[in-house]
């Protein structure tokens, strides 16, 4: 073998090791990277890679070698989706590409036993991919005196949680003030979940794997990376926690 081979194996087999010994949490997208801050500020050697803009090749790389993956908030989520196509024109914008590699990254988390955590359009998706349904639109669907969404800014409001979840064991709170940005919502859970949270009108706020056959699996219909208190903090370190004691079933 030549020796600029021999070098090329070597640099590929140094960078490999490199990056198996290292803690990294994919990002589905992370606008303005306030996931990746959120993440950094409970552990700054974690390595953040944002999904969305990775080529293929680098995809399955960082799939084979993430001990935690991030499903982050934006776009609406195809209606042909959750079977309510004919409430198309009820959507904000779609974008079908994030949808189908959200979906990449959710299979890939439940086969492989990654830990999953998804915020906000995250648990909503979390939950069609495993066969649930939305409400596409909050303000047709039911009626409120709660904002779950102004333009420009974030609204606030309440939310309950379940006693035996993981935001209970986390927090130890029965209640806790949240942002909220979302005119979508779960409506059908999948069987996969159980609803670990809910605000005053209903609204399904948190969700969680319902045994014990993933190691963590979870959704909150909040922004915690866009919250700078104590609760928020929580979160954090809880998902960087079990990221980092992930076994990495491969």
């Amino acid at each position: 073998m030549k020796k600029c081979q021999l070098l090329f194996v070597f640099v590929f087999l140094l960078c490999n090791f490199f990056v198996q010994a290292q803690n990294i949490i994919l990002i589905s997208k992370d606008k303005n990277e306030n996931i990746k801050k959120w993440i950094l500020q409970s552990d700054s050697n974690i390595i953040t890679k944002e999904f969305y803009f990775l080529s293929p090749d680098s995809q399955q790389f960082f799939l084979k070698h993430c001990n935690g993956i991030i499903i982050g908030g934006g776009e609406d989520i195809n209606p042909n989706l959750y079977q309510e196509a004919d409430q198309l024109n009820d959507c904000s914008k779609i974008d079908n590409y994030r949808d189908s590699i959200e979906y990449v990254l959710i299979n890939y988390a439940l086969k492989r036993k990654i830990p999953i955590l998804g915020i906000c359009r995250g648990q909503q998706i979390l939950n069609v991919a495993t066969g649930g349904s939305l409400i596409v639109d909050i303000p047709k669907a039911i009626k409120s005196d709660l904002k779950h969404a102004q333009i420009g800014i974030d609204s606030a409001h309440w939310v309950y949680v379940n006693n035996k979840s993981w935001i209970k064991t986390t927090m130890n709170l029965d209640s806790l003030m949240v942002n909220s940005s979302h005119h979508q919502a779960v409506k059908k859970v999948s069987t996969k979940f159980k609803i670990t949270a809910k605000s005053s009108d209903g609204i399904i706020e948190a969700i969680e794997w319902k045994n014990n056959s993933h190691p963590f699996a979870a959704g909150i219909q909040w922004h915690p990376e866009r919250l700078f208190n104590k609760a928020s903090n929580q979160l954090s370190q809880s998902f960087v926690r079990k990221a980092k004691t992930n076994l990495r079933y491969k």
